[in-house]
């Protein structure tokens, strides 16, 4: 005798579970974001900062100089593409648009957090860590504390 089991099973779409992604962190980390700009950009920056020190009573200070340039900042774009059927569209819950729009909003921002700390690709922004401008710490034989020290400063 054969028996089936007379189960319902209810999609459950409202309750969506996305895939696991990494933790973005270019804007936790204190990024300044610009938006709404159009164009290249300018802005100024502070190269080199003035030295102080210690003299003795009645000496003079020694003068030093502050040296300034500017950052120039020009467009670069990222995007996604893909493609669904129209039956998906119209037969999806949920909305297959939504779902989309929450997974470009996910991938477009862990795209921007890679070129934003790291970079250099072709069309890509220089990144953190391929600018000339920031000084690599060595510590192949280990930290040290001096050498924290210096990563933080």
């Amino acid at each position: 005798m054969l028996f089936r089991s007379l189960i319902q099973t209810t999609v459950a779409g409202e309750q969506y579970i996305d895939r696991l992604r990494a933790a973005l962190v270019t804007r936790q980390l204190g990024a300044v974001v610009l938006s709404g700009l159009v164009g290249n950009l300018d802005i100024p920056r502070l190269k080199t900062s003035a030295t102080g020190g210690w003299v003795a009573e009645n000496a003079a200070i020694s003068a030093s100089d502050q040296e300034h340039d500017k950052v120039s900042l020009t467009p670069k774009h990222a995007g996604a593409l893909t493609e669904f059927s129209r039956n998906m569209l119209m037969q999806t819950s949920p909305d297959i648009e939504q779902l989309l729009r929450r997974d470009f909003a996910a991938l477009l921002a862990r795209t921007i957090d890679a070129a934003a700390l790291i970079g250099g690709g072709s069309n890509q922004p220089t990144g953190i860590i391929a600018d000339s401008g920031v000084s690599a710490i060595g510590m192949a034989a280990g930290p040290t504390w001096d050498l924290i020290l210096q990563m933080i400063y």
